[in-house]
């Protein structure tokens, strides 16, 4: 999932959780979230960026979900909505669920196989093109499935792959087997919804909870917060992992506004007490004074982020391979790195899949290790040996990023990189509330795009196949929900995706994806950056702050203040 890079003393270097506070947790009070952007949909059915994961955990359930912890247990999953992980049959095809009982929606009626089912075919009407594509790609029959909003959908048999075996218990028919489906099933795109309640593009303001929260003030446009409070109808016995303490949690948007809000968090006055910078990282002239500072220090979460920072190069304009790789050679990582605020907050990559996945593959495909400032003169030769074939590399080239002072600073060191290779960087940046909307539209996708991604659950199929898939491109070049920022359609990558899907054997599944990993990148489609690590600041009264591996943020669902 696609992420905005933003560290906490709750956590140790590696991400792990640290020893439990002395002090009990306390039920009560407020807690306030510093967002950099409002999200751009809590809708369940579009949700695909990690803070608004994050959130839709407090308002939605899923089937499934992820323990409430850091590290390596985080990465665990347990049943949610469900009973237990699901009932494998034909060898991973057919998957069946049990609803528990006694788990009900924020009115207080029952949460039933239905609504799990009409949940998930929303994702198929032509209203929702952002979000997951794991429905359509996983579920049987679903070709010529156009959702529940036409043809009385499908004459009142909706998609024939999901099944109501009774009111709760829910059968799955997949295209082809899939070991690790469950883990798919954690994410709000497969989480249900009531169609009684279902307002479509409005949806994404209010949606109906079935979590322990509910909105109770919606995002006014104006810069005012949005407000939740707990769900009455919210019943903890049948929820392991959401603690849910405070009693309020604002959601507080403080665009373009790193500085200020770290030197709030650090002088813990008045509100910021009970305030935790959710996606913003600590900027780099304050990270020396509160590592150095105790009392700061046990402040600040901090961890390696499972994911990878990178540029796209969209290879529908880049279109020979020497030219991309000639940019991911003169690329400068230790300018770049330096500008994000240096090593505390990364380490150098040069695979998609990070470290922390079983289907990490170590490889330098192009010996960019070697010269973390670059290899300008390497570049030279390679576009010289373009040119001479007629096939010359474009000196003018456009770049997408967030518009913040960070990302700003960092790109800076793109265009002097690419100077020394007589390559103009014309920087086109997008609001950072919705990029991820207007970089994943096709035909608004410059040369360049920075992005970074969390893997959806820890297995490689989570990283390669939504950033590499050329299938997920969608065909109307003028609509979002595009992830694949390379725009790579390799007809041999797209089988040898569909191979590793379909192999049952986890473990060998793991290998596929690191081996296609390594021969995505000797096409030079990106430029990998930095593994990410963080550095936020929290209040003295908020506790129990530990950075989740499935967001690359602090567990909302696991603090409380007090």
């Amino acid at each position: 999932m696609a992420v905005t890079l933003a560290l906490s003393a709750a956590c140790t270097p590696d991400g792990e959780k640290a020893a439990p506070a002395e002090v009990k947790p306390q039920a009560g009070g407020t807690l306030n979230l510093i967002l950099r952007a409002q999200p751009d949909f809590l809708d369940p059915t579009q949700v695909y960026l990690t803070t608004a994961m994050n959130i839709s955990r407090l308002i939605d359930r899923t089937l499934t979900t992820f323990k409430d912890a850091g590290g390596a247990e985080g990465s665990e999953i347990v049943p949610d909505l469900a009973t237990d992980l699901g009932r494998p049959s034909e060898g991973g095809k057919v998957w069946e669920f049990t609803l528990k009982k006694g788990v009900t929606w924020e009115d207080g009626s029952p949460i039933t196989c239905a609504h799990v089912k009409y949940g998930i075919e929303r994702r198929f009407a032509k209203e929702y093109t952002n979000g997951p594509t794991y429905p359509s790609q996983y579920l049987a029959n679903s070709e010529n499935y156009k959702g529940p909003y036409v043809n009385k959908n499908n004459n009142g048999a909706g998609l024939s792959s999901i099944q109501c075996l009774n009111e709760s218990t829910i059968k799955f028919i997949l295209k082809l087997p899939v070991g690790d489906f469950p883990y798919s099933l954690t994410m709000p795109v497969w989480s249900p919804v009531p169609p009684e309640q279902d307002t479509k593009a409005n949806y994404t303001n209010r949606p109906f909870a079935s979590g322990p929260y509910k909105i109770a003030q919606q995002f006014d446009g104006k810069g005012g917060p949005m407000v939740l409070e707990r769900n009455p109808h919210w019943n903890p016995s049948t929820d392991g992992v959401r603690k849910a303490y405070p009693d309020k949690i604002n959601l507080i948007i403080r665009e373009n506004q790193d500085e200020e809000v770290t030197d709030e968090l650090i002088k813990d006055q008045g509100e910021s007490k009970t305030s935790i910078a959710l996606q913003t990282d600590a900027t780099p002239n304050f990270v020396q004074q509160i590592v150095n500072d105790a009392d700061l220090s046990k402040r600040a979460m901090s961890g390696a982020i499972p994911g990878t920072a990178y540029i796209g190069i969209n290879t529908t304009k880049v279109t020979d391979p020497r030219c991309r790789q000639a940019l991911i050679l003169a690329f400068n990582k230790r300018r770049f790195r330096g500008m994000l605020g240096g090593s505390i907050f990364g380490d150098y990559a040069t695979t998609m899949i990070p470290p922390d996945l079983k289907a990490y593959k170590k490889f330098d495909v192009f010996g960019v290790d070697a010269s973390e400032e670059g290899a300008p003169e390497k570049a030279r030769a390679l576009m010289e040996q373009a040119a001479k074939d007629g096939k010359p590399c474009a000196k003018t080239l456009s770049a997408n990023f967030q518009d913040t002072k960070r990302w700003q600073r960092a790109m800076s060191t793109v265009v002097e990189a690419f100077a020394l290779i007589d390559i103009t960087v014309k920087l086109e940046p997008f609001p950072a509330r919705g990029y991820y909307t207007t970089a994943g539209t096709p035909n608004k996708q410059g040369d360049l795009t920075v992005g970074t991604w969390l893997p959806d659950w820890p297995g490689g199929s989570s990283v390669i196949q939504p950033n590499f898939d050329g299938r997920t491109i969608p065909k109307d070049r003028n609509t979002s929900g595009n992830y694949n920022f390379a725009q790579l359609n390799d007809p041999d990558i797209n089988k040898k995706i569909d191979a590793a899907m379909a192999e049952s054997n986890l473990d060998k599944q793991q290998v596929m994806w690191g081996d296609l990993d390594e021969e995505i990148q000797k096409k030079a489609p990106i430029i990998p950056v930095i593994h990410p690590k963080v550095l936020r600041m929290y209040g003295s009264k908020v506790h129990n702050a530990f950075m989740h591996p499935a967001f690359g943020e602090a567990d909302i669902s696991a603090m409380w203040v007090g």
